[in-house]
C-alpha cells in the first residue's frame, strides 16, 4: 500500500500524468500503463508501457514509468536499462528528474558511489534549469548519500549551499540538521 502511494506522488511530482504524445493509441496507453502503475499493477504497467515504446520509439516517460515497475518488482537489471534510457531520451531540461530518481534508484540499492555520481549530475542540472520540485530534494539526497559514503566535508557543504539561499523554515531546520550530522560523522572519523 505504501509503494502504491509513493508511486502516485512519484508520477504527480514527474508530471506524468499527460500522455507521450497528443494523439493516438499513446495517450490511452500511456493513462492505462500508468493507472496501472498507481495500483500495483506492475506486470500491466510493464506490457502496456513495452508497447507505447514500440510505437513510440525516443520517449523518455514511458522508459521511465517501466522502470519504475521493474524497480516495485525487483528486477534490478531491467530497471537499471530503462533508467537509462529514460535518460538517454530525455531533453536536457528534463535530465535531471530521471538523474535524480536513477540515483535513489542506486542508493536504495546501497550503490552510494553510483547514486552520489547521478544525484550530484541532477544537482549540476538544477543549477542550470532550476525545478522547484527537484532542487532542494536533489542537495538532500547528495547531502545524504555523501554521509553515507563517510563524505562529511562535502555533504556539509551541500548544506551549506542550500542554507546560503535562506530557504523556508522547514527547509533550514531539515538541511541544519543534516549538517549536524556531518560534522559529527566529520568528529567520530578524525578519533
Amino acid at each position: 500500500m505504501k509503494k502504491t502511494i509513493l508511486a502516485g506522488v512519484l508520477l504527480t511530482i514527474l508530471g506524468c500524468t499527460s500522455a507521450p504524445t497528443n494523439s493516438g493509441p499513446s495517450t490511452q496507453g500511456y493513462a492505462a500503463a500508468e493507472s496501472a502503475y498507481r495500483k500495483g499493477d506492475y506486470s500491466g504497467a510493464i506490457s502496456t508501457t513495452t508497447k507505447i515504446i514500440a510505437e513510440n520509439p525516443g520517449m523518455a516517460k514511458p522508459y521511465f514509468l517501466r522502470a519504475k515497475s521493474y524497480q516495485a518488482k525487483e528486477k534490478w537489471n531491467e530497471a537499471e536499462a530503462d533508467f537509462r534510457m529514460a535518460i538517454q531520451e530525455s531533453s536536457e531540461e528534463n535530465r535531471s528528474v530521471y538523474l535524480f530518481w536513477r540515483g535513489l534508484f542506486f542508493s536504495d540499492r546501497q550503490l552510494h558511489e553510483k547514486a552520489l555520481l547521478d544525484l550530484s549530475r541532477a544537482c549540476e542540472l538544477q543549477l542550470r534549469f532550476p525545478s522547484t520540485q527537484y532542487y532542494l530534494e536533489c542537495f538532500r539526497s547528495t547531502a545524504a548519500t555523501r554521509l553515507a559514503l563517510g563524505q562529511f566535508e562535502a555533504a556539509q557543504k551541500d548544506c551549506d549551499f542550500i542554507l546560503s539561499k535562506n530557504p523556508d523554515e522547514k527547509t533550514r531546520r531539515e538541511f541544519e540538521a543534516l549538517k549536524l550530522e556531518a560534522i559529527q560523522g566529520k568528529r567520530n572519523s578524525a578519533r
